[in-house]
């Protein structure tokens, strides 16, 4: 028994900085197999506080036991992912004790395995968690935009223990299934086929297999599916569905052609790919597939007749970006960067003389007309440390709020000691400020 006064052992997990801090030290100082362990440290808090150490780790022979006990008592296998710590320990011990390629115990495993059967059958354990999803209410496994990995192996086994062609078919349990959730067996596929052909009565739109809403996105599907020749081809319900809504097939790219030209004739700018709008993405998707020459869906006059009301549709992409960034340089703005867009980015192509888009011409174009835009960022960096150095101002803080600062302190630290080190400015400005490099 202790002569002081029991306290509560520092918790690794506090939110006090300076406990988590001595939690660690301690741990370091009184385990074992530690580097920092120190066996006079670890005897005398033992004694000072025998409260802080008494914490039993069960071991394997009490593991065991309480396995055989729950197995006994006709409880569920104990789920590694489980909230309850208790319950999570036990699950990784079984596995360790069971695990023939770990140091297994087969006594036990034999015992265990003789007694409790469905803790290692894979398909047992696969019908209860279909069986437990059912009973809570929740929607079939793998039904839904974002399924995850395990939720669609799930599915796999749905379909493999409730579907007469399925490899491990379970009438038994498919019929228990059915009895607790009877809509996980609706004929989907015939619903909504009364569903498509009421749209189509009512006067509605054609489904948008691009739709953010999954069912309507599901029906677009099935309709092309029904409709167009091939495996699922229903030829009943196609004939109904074309009577009642023969614009539903019209070839919508005869009139997205059409479309275009009235924008053409408008003046309006050519339909974009990176927008919000649907309609006009798949617009621009024609237009690009009827004016190449390559496609399959080539339209001739309509490509001729396009040129003739709008050529700027067709310019060069590059000569398009080489004029804007003349335009650009002689406005006065600044220098576009490869952050900034695209302009950065081919600036950057045109001026190099080793890429495959160098543009000689242009290259002495732009540096005609601003020269300034291509002084090296590192020797105006280097100028600017040099005047702050001779005017005697503080070396510049790298951990400075104002931003300006900040960025001069990092430069400092990489021309005179890190991966961009230049050894004749740092010669320099030692020479000129050696109270900046003095620790």
């Amino acid at each position: 028994m202790s002569e002081y006064l029991p306290i509560k052992r520092p918790s690794i997990t506090s939110k006090n900085r300076e406990e988590r801090k001595l939690a660690r030290l301690l741990r370091n100082y009184t385990y074992k197999f530690s580097g920092s362990y120190d066996s006079e440290f670890n005897a005398e808090i033992r004694v000072l506080q025998p409260g802080w150490f008494t914490t039993i780790i069960p071991t394997p022979i009490e593991n065991k036991k309480k396995l055989m006990e729950l197995a006994g008592s006709g409880a569920k296998r104990p789920s590694s992912s489980s909230k309850n710590r208790e319950e999570k320990r036990l699950a990784v011990a079984l596995k360790g004790y069971t695990d023939k390629h770990r140091s297994g115990d087969q006594d036990f495993c034999v015992r265990i395995r003789a007694l409790r059967p469905d803790w290692f059958d894979r398909s047992a354990i696969n019908k209860n968690k279909i069986l437990e999803l059912a009973k809570t209410g929740k929607p079939r496994p793998g039904v839904g935009l974002h399924s995850d990995i395990l939720e669609r192996r799930l599915y796999d086994r749905f379909i493999d223990y409730t579907v007469k062609g399925g490899t491990g078919y379970d009438l038994d349990f498919t019929k228990r299934l059915q009895l607790i959730r009877p809509d996980w067996f609706e004929d989907k596929v015939a619903l909504r086929k009364d569903v498509l052909l009421k749209l189509a009565a009512s006067g509605a739109k054609k489904p948008d297999r691009y739709s953010k809403d999954l069912e309507e996105k599901k029906l677009s599907y099935l309709l092309g599916a029904l409709t167009q020749n091939g495996k699922r081809y229903d030829r009943d319900f196609s004939r109904r569905i074309h009577i009642l809504r023969p614009d539903w097939f019209e070839v919508l790219k005869d009139i997205r052609k059409l479309k275009l030209l009235e924008l053409a004739k408008s003046g309006a700018d050519k339909p974009r790919y990176i927008t919000d709008d649907m309609e006009e993405k798949r617009m621009l998707i024609t237009f690009y597939y009827c004016t190449n020459k390559r496609s399959k869906i080539y339209d001739f006059n309509f490509d001729k007749q396009l040129r003739v009301i709008r050529p700027d549709w067709f310019a060069n992409a590059i000569e398009r970006n080489k004029a804007n960034l003349i335009t650009l340089a002689k406005s006065g703005a600044k220098r576009p960067t490869r952050r900034s867009g695209k302009l950065g980015s081919a600036l950057c192509y045109y001026i190099d003389k080793n890429h495959a888009r160098y543009d000689p011409d242009f290259d002495k174009q732009i540096h005609t007309i601003r020269p300034e835009w291509f002084i090296s960022t590192s020797t105006a960096v280097k100028a600017k440390l040099f005047d702050m150095a001779i005017c005697g101002s503080n070396r510049p803080n790298k951990r400075s709020v104002n931003q300006a600062e900040k960025k001069l302190g990092h430069a400092l630290a990489y021309y005179t000691c890190g991966r961009h080190f230049d050894p004749d400015f740092t010669k320099q400005i030692r020479v000129i400020r050696p109270d900046w490099f003095q620790s």
